[in-house]
């Protein structure tokens, strides 16, 4: 259910090259950070409206990234609605995937609505 080899970015990339090439590129609005297979956290469409463009050249990634932090991941064992539970719980659309400090994939909010659906209709068939 999650999206394995999410797009990815280090601390030492300058914003404007993350939105230009990236985010805009890649059409993403979330990206982890990491740097040497570490994952040191994530930096998303939220973080960059909040800093001036003009100082987007000037600004990497390293200097306004959000750290690692529990609410933020889940491990590959998690059920879905486990992470369903832990997205509503923390108010974020996606949660990183993390196994021993690396980055296994992102699960969605509609990754998890998707699952749901053909659970749904699976069930629905069954009875």
């Amino acid at each position: 259910m999650m999206s394995r080899n999410p797009v990815t970015t280090g601390p030492g990339q300058p914003l404007s090259q993350l939105a230009d090439q990236v985010m805009l590129g890649r059409c993403v609005s979330f990206v982890p950070v990491e740097e040497n297979g570490t994952l040191l956290g994530y930096i998303d469409s939220g973080v960059l409206t909040g800093i001036d463009r003009d100082n987007w050249a000037n600004t990497t990634v390293n200097d306004v990234f959000v750290t690692l932090r529990p609410e933020d991941c889940t491990t590959p064992e998690a059920s879905a609605a486990q992470a369903l539970d832990q997205v509503m719980a923390s108010n974020r659309r996606k949660l990183m995937v993390v196994q021993d400090n690396r980055l296994a994939g992102v699960i969605s909010l509609s990754d998890l609505m998707g699952y749901l659906d053909v659970l749904r209709q699976l069930d629905s068939k069954l009875v």
